[in-house]
């Protein structure tokens, strides 16, 4: 090999890295080659692709990613079977349903949440074994 494919290789070596595919909808890609016209409008001392694009893109929003947009993404992708599943699984696994769950289901099936029930009036005496037994005579027997 002469020292120009050497030198090649090496550049090739350093430069690249591992590269993955990523699947995006339309309206992604459509927004990417936005990005990508508008970056290289003007832009004589190189050029951006679409990768180089992405790549940036992805590694600027990692460092500036705070709470209030993780809980943005996670609001735009909020899917209510995903969480009634995950509750459902934990439900079984403990053996126990969360109070907020059970009021819930109590108010769906038409019966009063636990929070809004009346408190029963406890009863002033307990039953016991002991009892009495009045029988009641017919008054027109017991004149006879």
């Amino acid at each position: 090999m002469d020292n120009e494919t050497i030198e090649i290789k090496k550049t090739s070596e350093i430069k690249c890295e591992e590269i993955y595919r990523v699947t995006v909808t339309k309206t992604a890609d459509d927004a990417l080659e936005a990005i990508v016209g508008r970056v290289n409008d003007g832009f004589e001392a190189g050029k951006v692709n679409r990768s180089d694009a992405v790549t940036w893109v992805l590694t600027y929003f990692l460092k500036n990613l705070t709470d209030s947009l993780i809980q943005e993404v996670r609001l735009d992708h909020f899917d209510e079977m995903a969480l009634l599943e995950s509750m459902f699984k934990k439900a079984k696994k403990s053996g126990k349903v969360p109070t907020e769950l059970r009021g819930l289901l109590l108010r769906q099936t038409g019966f009063d949440a636990p929070n809004n029930k009346k408190p029963r009036e406890k009863a002033s005496q307990r039953l016991t074994n002991s009892f009495i037994n009045d029988e009641t005579i017919n008054k027109t027997e017991s004149k006879t």
